[in-house]
């Protein structure tokens, strides 16, 4: 048997899964190079409700006594309800909305398409920048405020999470950004650009 060596990029490797498991839908994976893999990992798997969030659970044959949403615990628990239709992230959207609105961060948001796909972003490169990283950390920090009251009972404010998104997004530039090298944590607290 004959093997062809090629090289391996990372963008030709996330077409070659795009193709193959992505086929069927026309959510193709949007890597954020300013965000940790995991996070891109995650962002990834909410978009294909493949999250272990209580309805999956449930429709994958694991007995839970109740499959409503952990935050607020009135309806079924998906990945939609919880990071976009639940009140906890409906609150922390606008309170993003309104530190983040020179960036145009929107105050509604009706799917976790409407933050990821590319077509709704500003088209400065800076602001897109900033917006797929706190559009990312405002996900992750609500995915982690979930574990976090689920599995050890820790209750916390809206001012709290988004003081975790600010942190989250502001570190993340820093270390990861080409255009936000230079910004000075006052700064940000108070307004993004």
């Amino acid at each position: 048997m004959w093997y062809v060596i090629r090289s391996v990029t990372v963008r030709s490797l996330r077409k070659e899964v795009d193709s193959k498991l992505l086929d069927t839908t026309p959510k193709h994976t949007i890597w954020s190079p300013t965000v940790p893999i995991k996070t891109n990992v995650f962002i990834w798997r909410a978009r294909l409700d493949r999250l272990p969030t209580r309805a999956n659970l449930n429709r994958r044959g694991v007995n839970l006594q109740d499959d409503k949403c952990v935050l607020c615990n009135l309806v079924e628990e998906s990945a939609q309800h919880l990071l976009v239709e639940c009140s906890t992230a409906k609150e922390l959207i606008a309170s993003i909305s309104l530190w983040a609105a020179s960036i145009k961060f929107p105050a509604f948001i009706n799917s976790i398409e409407d933050l990821i796909c590319q077509q709704v972003h500003p088209t400065k490169s800076k602001e897109r920048e900033m917006w797929d990283t706190i559009s990312r950390a405002m996900l992750w920090t609500i995915w982690s405020f979930r574990n976090t009251l689920l599995f050890e009972g820790k209750v916390k404010t809206n001012m709290m999470l988004l003081r975790e998104v600010k942190e989250l997004a502001y570190n993340w530039l820093k270390s990861r950004s080409v255009f936000c090298k230079h910004i000075k944590w006052s700064d940000w607290n108070c307004n993004p650009l």
